[in-house]
């Protein structure tokens, strides 16, 4: 199971067909010390070649990486059939079946964005399509070229580009004017080729260019090797948890899809399946961790600040007694720091944020809809997030382009249920109960801490008032400290009270949650009346809109708790 629901890493390749073959065991070699590299500062995480196997590049970096137990996936440009017209021999055939068959997968791109027809087939644009791929699914791209810019589409050098400045809309989903382009790093090695021996710098260096978006490369360098090294803490953890953790993960699965449901479909949305009930899992670890910590520290902060009380006024001549004020901060900080490395809070939100991101990828999928998550989710929250969409879409390179529905298939009807019955009908009851609960624990604690508050000025007004009516007894003068500690300990509780709830953006979630109750149980009825009236184009035209809306507000949750860190109690 944890093996399936992994993050791979995915290497693109770009390259010169007419390579030397003088040259092949030098640029093995560099190939191997990009791979290696990668290996070893990601542990934790399975890379995946992405290469469509043609002539020269693209199979020695194949070659190199099934060497290192690397796998590989194939897009391929056109059918296996067409596309060995390209192949100069019948040896260069024979080799690139020989490759083929040592894929874990391959599949042929669409030729054009309204189906797979691959009649009249326009070559170049066929290349340009496999090489846009390539840039949109990879994290890295290893290019083998020689450095020269000849404005040829679907050519070496037209891919770096396209990885260092984005793809063009022609070959990528309209996000908006304001959303990010994704670019990404280029590991150029340079090569030498039969129609250009000369190189201007030295043969078989490396290079590694980045996105001009940045000051310069070392800041470039650290940002990608953070979002790789995200990844890698992520399968980390999957590989620590999700063992132990098996039945949860078996529940999550049946409770998203049960399994006599799932029995009939297909591989890959089984496995969009499993995937988000590992994030699920993952999340839900860590978000107990988080909730047990926050409520420490809290704890912990009123306690605090009784021992700092309990020896201002009570034992104000026996010093040791304050040792406690600090030894309970001290209890604070090693709680906060624990936290802190665990990144239990970031951990949380973010595999959270990626279990749903997988549940809308699910449901999307079901219907036909081809739509990727990742060109829809968290344009607006780039920094270090940006991982949670390279998941998205790394994960999606494993499922192919095979399996999926027909859009208007009959026999289609069930899957058009499911969503009406486990994200729509599902979605709605979960928002209501989850608003109603968060309501519930908003009133609660407001009502505490107003009673605590309101009950400690009553209580300091009582006493002013028993004082002038009694002054200077003896009883007055025993109790005097204890009731000054019950003062300030009341008010410092009632205050608690409020930062907890507001630590836990409760105010918002409820507002949140209540308008996204109203908004699926809005479309639950408009689908179901669509499905009625066998309208499976509009049906599926609301599932997508729904889609990005449900990630829009899972992007506003995660910034929302975001900007509410933990922190330690340090004043009384």
């Amino acid at each position: 199971m944890v093996e399936t629901t992994l993050i791979p890493v995915v290497i693109g390749v770009t390259g010169h067909r007419d390579l030397r073959e003088e040259d092949y065991g030098h640029l093995e070699k560099a190939i191997n010390t990009i791979l290696e590299e990668m290996i070893e500062r990601y542990p934790s995480t399975p890379l995946v070649l992405l290469t469509p196997l043609a002539e020269g590049a693209d199979r020695l970096a194949a070659k190199a990486a099934l060497k290192l137990g690397i796998h590989l996936i194939a897009p391929l440009p056109m059918p296996v059939e067409e596309y060995i017209k390209d192949f100069q021999t019948e040896g260069s055939v024979e080799d690139f079946e020989n490759l083929l068959a040592r894929v874990e997968e391959y599949y042929v791109l669409p030729a054009h964005d309204t189906g797979d027809n691959h009649e009249d087939l326009d070559r170049v644009e066929s290349y340009t399509r496999t090489g846009a791929y390539i840039v949109n699914h990879s994290q890295i791209l290893i290019a083998l070229w020689d450095g020269v810019e000849n404005g040829l589409l679907g050519g070496t050098a037209h891919t770096v580009r396209c990885k260092l400045e984005g793809l063009s809309e022609k070959y990528r989903h309209f996000h908006g004017f304001l959303d990010c382009v994704d670019q990404g790093p280029v590991y150029h090695i340079i090569t030498p080729r039969i129609s250009n021996p000369r190189t201007d710098e030295n043969p078989f260096s490396l290079k590694k260019h980045f996105p001009r978006v940045w000051e310069n490369d070392k800041q470039a360098s650290e940002y990608y090797h953070q979002l790789l090294t995200r990844i890698d803490t992520y399968n980390k953890e999957l590989l620590i948890h999700i063992p132990l953790l098996a039945p949860k993960v078996t529940n999550s699965m049946n409770q998203v899809i049960p399994d006599e449901k799932a029995k009939k479909l297909p591989s890959h949305l089984l496995a969009i399946r499993e995937q988000y009930a590992a994030a699920d899992v993952l999340a839900q670890v860590f978000q107990k961790k988080r909730i047990r910590t926050m409520k420490n520290l809290f704890i912990i902060g009123i306690l605090s600040l009784f021992f700092f009380e309990l020896y201002a006024h009570v034992f104000p001549h026996t010093p040791w007694v304050l040792l406690f004020y600090p030894a309970v901060i001290g209890v604070a900080f090693v709680q906060f720091r624990k936290a802190q490395r665990g990144q239990y809070q970031n951990k949380h939100l973010e595999y959270r944020a990626l279990a749903e991101g997988l549940r809308v990828q699910l449901f999307w999928e079901m219907i036909g809809l081809d739509d990727l998550v990742a060109d829809h989710y968290l344009h607006r929250q780039q920094s270090e997030m940006g991982w949670i969409r390279y998941a998205l879409r790394t994960l999606s390179i494993r499922r192919g382009l095979l399996g999926k529905p027909n859009k208007t298939a009959g026999g289609e009807i069930d899957k058009y249920r499911l969503v009406l019955d486990y994200w729509l009908q599902d979605q709605t009851s979960y928002y209501n109960s989850t608003y109603q609960k968060n309501e519930n624990s908003e009133n609660n604690q407001n009502q505490y801490s107003k009673r605590i508050f309101i009950g400690g000025l009553i209580f300091a007004c009582l006493w002013v008032v028993i004082n002038g009516i009694f002054p200077n007894t003896r009883v007055l003068e025993m109790a005097h400290t204890p009731a000054l500690m019950i003062i300030v300990l009341s008010a410092a509780a009632a205050a608690a009270l409020e930062g907890y709830s507001e630590k836990m953006a409760l105010p918002e979630q409820v507002k949140q949650y209540y308008r996204m109750s109203l908004l699926f149980n809005e479309c639950k009825n408009k689908y179901r009346l669509l499905l009625e009236q066998g309208d499976f184009d509009n049906a599926r035209n609301l599932v997508h809109e729904l889609g990005t809306e449900a990630l829009r507000e899972s992007g506003d949750w995660l910034m929302m708790h975001r900007e509410r860190p933990m922190k330690v109690p340090i004043s009384a």
